[in-house]
């Protein structure tokens, strides 16, 4: 369901590109965004160092279901909005945090 919000967002607008970082499994979003003609628009890396490319960001997506931890955490003090799913029963509904 992520990639499908990732997809929809790309397929509305076209100045957005999407940032992949982690050491999950990328062959799953690579193949995703290929079947879907989305692979220019999507750049796709291992692990990264959100003190440097947290400036890069214009949002940051949380990843679903878990959270994003530190990084989610260091682009909020730069300012940059995050998104994530919050809910107690993990029911699906999205909120944008911005920092204060």
């Amino acid at each position: 369901e992520y990639l499908s919000v990732i997809k929809t967002i790309l397929h509305k607008k076209d100045d957005v590109i999407f940032l992949v970082f982690g050491l999950g499994d990328q062959l799953l979003a690579t193949d995703y965004f290929t079947r879907n003609g989305l692979q220019g628009r999507v750049i796709i890396s291992g692990m990264s160092d959100p003190h440097v490319f947290g400036w890069a960001f214009d949002v940051f997506c949380e990843q679903l279901p878990v959270w994003s931890g530190q990084s989610s955490l260091e682009v909020m003090t730069k300012g940059i909005p995050v998104v994530s799913l919050m809910s107690e029963d993990r029911s699906v509904y999205w909120t944008i945090s911005f920092s204060t």
